[in-house]
């Protein structure tokens, strides 16, 4: 049992060594330029939530503004 488990382990460590040794190369510039894309979208995402928050909310429907405009 102890020899099964001392192959399969060598078997495993190999496979990890042979993976990290062909991994590709990290391009810098490019998880940048992502991470910046990311980050814009988000960013536009956060602000036109809090716009269209504020123009669609329960509150600005029930106003008395609302209520006259439709009866006028």
């Amino acid at each position: 049992m102890v020899k099964s488990f001392n192959i399969n382990l060598v078997i495993i460590l190999t496979a990890l060594i042979t993976t990290i040794g062909t991994a590709p190369v990290w391009n810098d510039d490019a998880i940048i330029a992502a991470t910046r894309k990311m980050y814009r979208a988000a960013t536009d995402t956060v602000v036109h939530r809090e716009r269209d928050v504020a123009a669609k909310s329960v509150r600005s429907r029930l106003s008395t503004e609302y209520i006259t405009e439709s009866h006028q």
